[in-house]
């Protein structure tokens, strides 16, 4: 009697760890990796709690399924980068290209098998607003923090082709996030047009962002920042946090030259501003101040 309890006890183990490891496979499928599927069901099955079951060579049919399922599930990227530059017009591609670049192997060897010449062939030939910024995209991944794709582009003209595809009122913000990611900043022309003509919101926060590169100040800039965020009454929050973050850098690089240009109470109100987001309602009252509404007024 204790002998058949005991077994009927392991069958119910052994049913239960069963229907467990079922249901651990049917939350791990998905309809989109039928592969991946079939070689979990396949490991699963290979495995066994009798440590001491004999292991049999694998079968010619086991390994070839095996190598199939790897291959299959295996990208050649160098491959597929190749193929994604035959249609390199076509924003689709871009957009994985610029996936595929974020390694930064794959940047240098995208510059190595003649891509980013591509890229920057179609970037020149192009006036659609979507495939510049597209191609800007691919730049500006594959160039951050990578000095050898940095001179690459800079080596194929790659500045004056992203300055002259700039458009400001066309929305190409990702042009400014290339340039930059070049290790550059972009021309004072490029950010004063950005900031004075652009309607696109993202574009004139990437100029106001910017700002802070420049040392010294340039109050050229920062008085355009200023204008651009007093025309839309600050509904741009990143317009106005760059903006304010360029000011508080002003004031506190250059203490005289501030107030020669804004005046001492502009001074006190920038100094005393947060970092967080009450400086937006903060920045009203410094660009209330006389002597700065004024000075943006001329």
């Amino acid at each position: 009697s204790s002998l058949c309890c005991c077994k009927l006890h392991r069958n119910r183990k052994e049913a239960k760890r069963k229907r467990k490891k079922a249901t651990s496979v049917e939350r791990m499928e998905h309809p989109e990796y039928p592969m991946w599927t079939a070689l979990l069901r396949w490991s699963l099955q290979q495995q066994s709690e009798e440590t001491n079951e004999r292991r049999e060579p694998m079968s010619r049919e086991r390994k070839e399924f095996l190598e199939k399922v790897i291959e299959e599930m295996t990208i050649d990227v160098a491959k597929r980068m190749a193929e994604l530059l035959e249609r390199a017009e076509e924003v689709e591609a871009l957009v994985e290209l610029e996936e595929l670049v974020e390694s930064l192997d794959n940047a240098r060897d995208f510059c190595k098998i003649g891509g980013m010449d591509r890229i920057l062939q179609v970037l020149e030939n192009t006036t659609n607003t979507e495939t510049i910024n597209a191609t800007a995209g691919v730049i500006a991944t594959a160039a951050q923090n990578d000095t050898f794709v940095q001179q690459y582009v800079l080596n194929k003209n790659g500045l004056h082709l992203l300055s002259t595809a700039f458009r400001p009122e066309g929305g190409t913000s990702r042009v400014l996030t290339a340039i930059s990611s070049l290790g550059l900043i972009p021309q004072k022309n490029i950010l004063l047009n950005a900031l004075n003509q652009s309607i696109d919101p993202k574009t004139t926060a990437k100029a106001a962002f910017l700002l802070r590169k420049f040392d010294p100040v340039d109050f050229d800039l920062l008085r355009s920042a200023i204008n651009a965020t007093q025309k839309d009454n600050a509904q741009n929050l990143s317009l106005a946090l760059h903006t304010t973050t360029a000011l508080r850098q002003a004031a506190s690089s250059d203490k005289s030259k501030f107030i020669d240009h804004f005046g001492p109470a502009a001074f006190s109100t920038i100094s005393s501003l947060g970092q967080d987001q009450e400086t937006l309602l903060s920045l009203d009252s410094f660009l209330l101040t006389t002597k700065t509404k004024n000075y943006c007024n001329d």
